[in-house]
């Protein structure tokens, strides 16, 4: 099952509601929906870094609920200057370095964008047993059907992650 994105092809049918509180006006949050053996993550903000720190949260939102959790530690972030998938990719594959490698759970991404056309920030994160896990730590993403993009003074994007 799929349905229509504003502005974009059809994209899977989400399985589950948005993990991030929409802003009062409902353009930003993010989601994940059901993708043969993977997942898809899609968010949406009104600008670009925001909708990276959708991204990210939907893709922790994949193995792990981390609602009402404090940060106790933070990883920094430094990445591009690159196109805007490439942002998304890099994101995303730190997002699973932290979660495999290093055995943290990010908890919220603290993002800007850089002159260059980059992004630098912090990814703040609880220990693995401060969250409660709901799923294994994604494998990678793929770059098909990936997707970032400005209409309508909405960023959007979306990735295939392997689970």
């Amino acid at each position: 099952m799929s349905r229509a994105v504003p502005g974009g092809a059809d994209v899977p049918t989400p399985v589950s509601p948005s993990t991030a509180a929409d802003d009062a006006g409902g353009n930003r949050g993010h989601r994940v929906g059901a993708h043969t053996a993977d997942c898809v993550v899609e968010a949406w903000a009104p600008d670009r870094v925001s909708c990276l720190a959708e991204a990210g949260a939907a893709l922790v939102g994949v193995c792990a609920d981390v609602a009402g959790v404090p940060a106790t530690g933070a990883v920094p972030v430094s990445i591009g200057p690159a196109a805007d998938d490439e942002l998304l990719v890099a994101l995303l594959e730190e997002t699973i370095f932290v979660m495999d490698g290093l055995g943290a759970v990010p908890v919220r991404f603290v993002l800007s964008g850089t002159d260059e056309g980059g992004v630098t920030g912090t990814i703040e994160t609880a220990p693995a047993g401060a969250v409660t896990r709901t799923g294994p730590v994604p494998k990678g993403v793929s770059y098909h059907g990936l997707r970032m993009q400005h209409r309508g003074g909405v960023w959007r994007c979306l990735a295939i992650v392997d689970v």
